[in-house]
């Protein structure tokens, strides 16, 4: 899957998305001018989907440039670009309410991640080791062991009170 790198925009860029779009009452992005094909107040055509956040093009200067949906809404809505990333509460991407929307540093983003298809325990940072279950939890590239348990259901426990406590707000509900 391909990674998005964000980049920092120029001023020209920022203005040509004021000019170009708005956000609706249903945070949904449309055209303020007329665009090339379409007319004004059609939805902003998202032509791609890259990591499952969904892409807009906007012509500038002869140029095709792409932004992620979410960050040209946190920008319309804040008034701020924002070199952070722009993260969902709710783990849906293309959920872009403002109300739904936060910065985060990608150790924060991360904390927000859903469970791994090939996951066996039904909870992350949770391994099977020798007959029991060891916890553990990432945060700032750094590795926490919590211990190992007899029961799975006790070491879901415990992985639950380290993400609180270490994730705060953006601990994602795994129980």
């Amino acid at each position: 899957m391909k990674r998005l790198h964000k980049r920092p925009r120029t001023q020209q860029e920022l203005d040509a998305i004021k000019a170009s779009w708005y956000v609706d009452n249903h945070n949904l992005l449309r055209w303020k001018r007329k665009p090339h094909k379409g007319q004004i107040d059609d939805l902003v055509g998202l032509s791609n989907v890259l990591a499952k956040h969904r892409i807009c093009i906007l012509r500038i200067n002869k140029k095709s440039v792409s932004f992620v949906e979410s960050n040209v809404i946190w920008f319309l809505r804040t008034g701020e670009w924002t070199e952070k990333i722009i993260e969902h509460k709710d783990g849906n991407p293309t959920n872009n309410d403002v109300s739904n929307l936060r910065l985060a540093t990608q150790s924060d983003n991360l904390c927000n991640t859903t469970i791994r298809s090939d996951n066996k325990t039904g909870s992350k940072g949770i391994y099977s080791r020798y007959g029991s279950w060891s916890v553990q939890l990432w945060k700032d590239k750094k590795c926490y062991n919590f211990g190992v348990y007899k029961s799975l259901e006790t070491a879901k426990i415990v992985r639950k009170l380290a993400e609180q406590r270490f994730h705060g707000e953006f601990a994602r509900e795994s129980l």
